[in-house]
């Protein structure tokens, strides 16, 4: 428990900060409407033009444009299916995300008018914050399997200079906290790696110990 108390706190210190985000500022909920579609961008190749409703892509419903971007930074160079609606009617495309800056994209902008705000209650803020760790302790790890793997360059690795560098960013832009919030994630991910120096080293042990029943 001691050994664990590190990265859990870690965690509950982001779930903390989205939760109280949630429950101060509300949530934005876009509707999947293309705004705009990027010239020769796999959007434009696939045949999406502005005011298209996207409904689905690959197997998952499409109810924001926020459950867009999350497949679409998980997919890269899949080819995926996509249901769109245009002018009342159904079509079904082909489309395959694209690397571009280190991130998988398809190329196409929200329609900010078909935006909404929500206010949240003090349940659906948790409900909301725990989604947030969840999906950002996913990202993470997907973002650092690619680069073990090669698919993904090391090059926005940083240490105390660059988190120095993006605090300064993001206070200019208003959102330290939730960047806080983001680096707490990571600190908390690293340290349960099952490394011997780290928290996930000792925890290894201990679950070896308590196993073979010796030290």
């Amino acid at each position: 428990f001691i050994v664990a108390a590190g990265p859990f706190a870690n965690f509950l210190l982001a779930m903390v900060i989205f939760a109280g985000a949630y429950l101060a500022y509300g949530r934005l909920e876009i509707e999947p409407v293309v705004g705009s579609v990027m010239v020769s961008s796999p959007a434009e190749v696939a045949g999406i033009k502005e005011g298209d409703v996207i409904i689905k892509l690959g197997d998952a419903q499409i109810k924001a444009f926020t459950d867009l971007k999350k497949i679409v930074l998980s997919s890269p160079n899949q080819e995926l299916a996509l249901e769109i609606q245009r002018n009342g009617q159904i079509l079904l495309l082909k489309i395959t995300p694209i690397f571009k800056d280190q991130l998988s994209f398809i190329g196409v902008s929200p329609d900010l008018n078909k935006a909404r705000h929500i206010n949240v209650g003090a349940i659906d803020s948790i409900a909301f914050a725990l989604r947030d760790t969840y999906v950002t302790s996913v990202a993470i790890l997907d973002s650092i399997y690619d680069m073990i793997v090669g698919s993904r360059s090391t090059e926005h690795i940083g240490g105390v200079v660059s988190v120095a560098k993006e605090s300064g960013k993001a206070l200019s832009q208003g959102s330290l906290l939730l960047f806080i919030a983001f680096i707490s994630i990571n600190i908390g991910l690293m340290n349960l790696l099952p490394i011997p120096i780290l928290d996930g080293g000792h925890l290894l042990f201990l679950l070896y110990e308590a196993v073979v029943g010796k030290k």
